[in-house]
C-alpha cells in the first residue's frame, strides 16, 4: 500500500515539476507575466492561425483582454512599448477584416525550449 501511495506522489511531483518547467520559461521572456498572457501564447502555439474570437472562446476573456494580452505578445505593445515580439499577426486571406495569429522565430524558439524541457527532464 505503501509503496502505490508512493508511485503516485513520485507521478503527482513530475507533474508539477513539468509545470514548475513551463513558468520558469515564461519567467525569461517576462518575470512578472500574467498566466492569461502565458495562456495566449500557449494555445497561439497549439494551434496556429487562431483569430482573437477563437482565443476569447477558448480562454472565456473579454475582446478587450485577449487585444491587450495578443499586443503584449506582439512586437509593440500599447503606446509604443515593445512587446515580446513572440507572435504575429496576419490579414486572413479568406475575410481580410480578421487577422491570424502566428509565432515568430523567436516565438517557434520560445516553444522548442519548453518542449525540450519536457524531453530532456531539465
Amino acid at each position: 500500500m505503501v509503496l502505490s501511495v508512493s508511485k503516485k506522489m513520485s507521478g503527482e511531483r513530475s507533474v508539477i515539476t513539468d509545470a514548475i518547467r513551463v513558468i520558469e520559461e515564461f519567467r525569461k521572456m517576462d518575470q512578472e507575466m500574467q498566466m492569461q498572457t502565458a495562456m495566449i501564447f500557449l494555445l497561439i502555439a497549439r494551434e496556429e492561425g487562431l483569430h482573437s474570437r477563437d482565443l476569447m472562446q477558448h480562454t472565456g476573456l473579454t475582446s478587450a483582454s485577449v487585444s491587450r494580452n495578443v499586443a503584449a505578445l506582439s512586437k509593440y505593445h500599447r503606446k509604443g512599448r515593445p512587446g515580446h515580439d513572440v507572435i504575429v499577426a496576419r490579414e486572413d486571406p479568406i475575410d481580410r477584416r480578421n487577422k491570424q495569429l502566428f509565432l515568430t522565430g523567436k516565438g517557434r524558439a520560445v516553444i522548442n525550449s519548453i518542449i525540450e524541457r519536457f524531453k530532456n527532464g531539465n
